[in-house]
């Protein structure tokens, strides 16, 4: 059995890394795993809040969001596409994408 991904906009955000990875934007080898910490990082924040016991507001989520797409952008940034002076980090051989280990 297949194991189910998220919605209908799996596919599009799956292909929108694709073609930002051909592109040289981003630097993404294994989409499908993206895609899923992307919706981690952005549609899901109020998962965990809750799990506490509290409602997440609108000002904690709009943060919440924004240091996830942040995170997201540069963990999968080029390492030659970085312009904040991260460039100057060392690059352990291994590293995954943006020079992260994995």
């Amino acid at each position: 059995m297949a194991a189910k991904r998220p919605g209908r906009s799996f596919p599009l955000l799956s292909d929108l890394l694709k073609q930002l990875s051909e592109r040289r934007e981003l630097a993404v080898p294994d989409v499908d795993v993206a895609v899923i910490q992307l919706f981690s990082l952005t549609l899901y924040p109020h998962l965990v809040y809750n799990s506490y016991g509290s409602l997440i507001d609108d000002v904690l989520a709009d943060k919440l969001i924004t240091a996830g797409v942040d995170m997201f952008l540069n963990y999968y940034r080029p390492p030659d596409r970085r312009g904040d002076g991260s460039s100057d980090k060392v690059v352990a051989a291994g590293a995954g994408p943006g020079g992260h280990q994995p």
